[in-house]
């Protein structure tokens, strides 16, 4: 979405993107953003082994968590695509 506006902007924060896109005059609700927010807390936790003091990622993590970042995800990604055909 930024690149289709002449934006390179590059990062793995959701969140950060979505503010991005909100400074260009696109409205991105609040309850988007909070998606966001949520989605980007599992970033790194979700990936490296050390994020954790005892234990690895799939000791802390079930089916349940992964269903509900894919929810976000698909949110974010459907605003993402109606935001690009309207514009």
């Amino acid at each position: 979405m930024l690149t289709s506006s002449g934006i390179e902007r590059w990062g793995h924060s959701a969140f950060a993107l979505l503010k991005a896109v909100q400074s260009l005059g696109v409205p991105v609700e609040e309850g988007l953003l909070r998606e966001a927010r949520e989605l980007d807390k599992h970033y790194f936790q979700t990936r490296y082994v050390n994020t954790y003091h005892e234990g690895a990622p799939v000791d802390y993590y079930e089916e349940n968590h992964a269903k509900e970042s894919l929810r976000r995800a698909e949110i974010i990604v459907e605003f993402c695509r109606k935001s690009i055909r309207g514009s």
